[in-house]
């Protein structure tokens, strides 16, 4: 008799087991964690740059750089790069955002940027302002096809395109725009 009492036990548990395998539907693929492409995050950076020999290439700062291991390129926001020439010249450039590869030195900026060139003294000579500009940090070599406005003493214009060689100091502008703003007219006699 005890046997007939655990045979409709099995019995009925079996059938339990059956509706809730049906009920529960399909099966679904277990959760699969992609890998990020970012290796490192770091912030508030402050670093400096040397070449073979030693030399400083440029300091830079940054609110945040990610760094992506796959394809070289550094992530860049609040950047300012200090460059010293040798001709004791030197630039500030300052972006929102910029990509970097540290191995080629190829430099991609995005969002605006400012581009201070300053003299021994500390004046500033020439401040250009635009939206992009790609270069390289190795060579000193920047090119922006957007336009650009440039500030020199009290000389103000604006040009579609720029190249700069900074280990030189010289500046390149096509499409320049200036506008000439005369003093008012006076009606006096000049004899």
């Amino acid at each position: 008799m005890n046997n007939k009492y655990f045979f409709i036990i099995a019995v009925l548990i079996a059938i339990v087991a059956v509706w809730i395998f049906n009920d529960v539907g399909e099966m679904r693929q277990p959760v699969g964690i992609s890998q990020n492409n970012v290796d490192t995050e770091v912030t508030d950076i402050q670093a400096m740059q040397t070449n073979d020999a030693g030399e400083t290439e440029y300091q830079l700062q940054a609110e945040s750089i990610t760094r992506d291991e796959q394809t070289h390129l550094d992530g860049i926001q609040g950047l300012q790069m200090d460059w010293q020439t040798s001709g004791e010249q030197a630039y500030e450039l300052t972006a929102q955002r910029a990509t970097m590869n540290q191995q080629t030195g190829n430099l991609q900026i995005s969002g605006g940027f400012q581009l201070m060139g300053i003299l021994p003294n500390g004046e500033q000579h020439i401040v250009v302002v635009g939206d992009g500009l790609e270069g390289n940090s190795k060579d000193k070599l920047l090119t922006s096809h957007q336009p650009v406005k440039i500030s020199q003493g009290n000389n103000t214009f604006t040009a579609g395109t720029m190249q700069a060689n900074l280990n030189t100091g010289e500046f390149e502008f096509g499409q320049i725009e200036v506008m000439f703003d005369p003093s008012p007219r006076q009606n006096k006699s000049l004899f």
